[in-house]
């Protein structure tokens, strides 16, 4: 009897460590590290049929075009983590870099000078977000999207559909230029940005109670946080760097363009749970979305590089389905 009972309890080879792994680090580190362990067959697979870069530089081209999203999916991430979502986001982006352009003159002065304002109305836009949303009651989804089309009705009369003007050159260099060892500046921006962000998130006070609101907004109340209050400036921070996106965009460009954000909605809230963030709000990490991003992109180029149109399916959908298994074992492990 006791060899039976200790058969039957002794778990089957290779569960314990698992467990013991995801005790360790946590169900949304290990959903980060598949993800990205995929991004890097995607890369591999990129390389092979990018026959006329260098294996270098299709990393750093992962890594690089990773930038704008990972920006904009910081704010996304924490609209997310407080149960609601920003689809503001693309004119917010589209807003920043027209203005950026438009106002940035020859001197670098009135360049770096319409870089912050454009921070301060993104900002604006994402206060009034977050006052519809907590003081009118208007849902997010409809509040943003509402937003949107405000800002891309605003935008269009301002810019009479033909946006005028460049980007400042520091911004210029900042994301066309490269740093120490080689390595564009855009990739040491982006692991810069993944480390504070993740701390910002994790490491402070502010973060641990925008996780608090997420859970449950009830226990948050009763433990005498200001929900209404966290759940407005995780829109303000959406705004922000929204904006900050569009002109990181309009650096890389070298110019801006009516809808230059339209296509960064989606991968912004993909990515948000690709990263194993709940939808529901109160889990995730920003980890993870930058290992969402880094996905969504290593299929853009894959999807973009010189191989037969049955490569390229095979592959997507390889990819779509790996990463909707991974998310569903995540949140099965709940």
């Amino acid at each position: 009897m006791t060899g039976d009972t200790t058969a039957a309890q002794s778990p089957r080879p290779g569960v314990g460590s698992r467990v013991r792994l995801r005790d360790r680090m946590g169900q949304t580190e290990l959903v980060a590290l598949s993800v990205l362990a995929v991004t890097a067959v995607l890369t591999l697979v990129a390389i092979l049929i990018n026959h006329n870069s260098s294996a270098t530089n299709v990393i750093w081209s992962v890594f690089a075009l990773s930038l704008v999203t990972a920006v904009a999916a910081y704010g996304q991430t924490i609209v997310v983590l407080t149960g609601g979502l920003d689809l503001s986001i693309p004119w917010v982006m589209t807003m920043g870099g027209v203005f950026l352009s438009a106002w940035s003159g020859s001197s670098g002065g009135q360049g770096a000078a319409a870089f912050v304002a454009v921070l301060l109305m993104g900002a604006i836009v994402g206060l009034v977000n977050g006052l519809g949303i907590v003081v009118v009651k208007v849902p997010a989804v409809v509040m943003t999207l509402a937003m949107n089309g405000v800002l891309e009705g605003a935008v269009l009369i301002y810019t009479n559909g033909a946006p005028n003007g460049s980007a400042p050159q520091f911004l210029v260099r900042l994301m066309n230029g490269r740093g120490a060892w080689g390595i564009p500046y855009s990739v040491w921006i982006l692991l810069g940005a993944a480390v504070l962000g993740a701390f910002l998130l994790r490491g402070t006070a502010y973060g641990r109670r925008v996780y608090a609101v997420g859970a449950s907004r009830r226990a948050a109340a009763l433990a005498g946080l200001r929900s209404n209050v966290i759940v407005a400036s995780a829109y303000v921070i959406s705004g922000t760097t929204s904006a900050l996106a569009g002109a990181l965009l309009t650096g890389f460009s070298q110019q801006s363009y009516l809808g230059m954000g339209d296509q960064y909605l989606l991968p912004s809230i993909a990515a948000v749970v690709i990263g194993g963030a709940s939808v529901l709000g109160g889990r995730g990490r920003y980890v993870g979305t930058v290992a969402g991003v880094l996905l969504l992109t290593s299929i853009g180029i894959v999807m973009s590089g010189r191989s037969s149109d049955a490569t390229k399916t095979v592959t997507f959908g390889a990819s779509v389905l790996v990463t909707a298994l991974l998310f569903n074992r995540s949140r099965s492990h709940q």
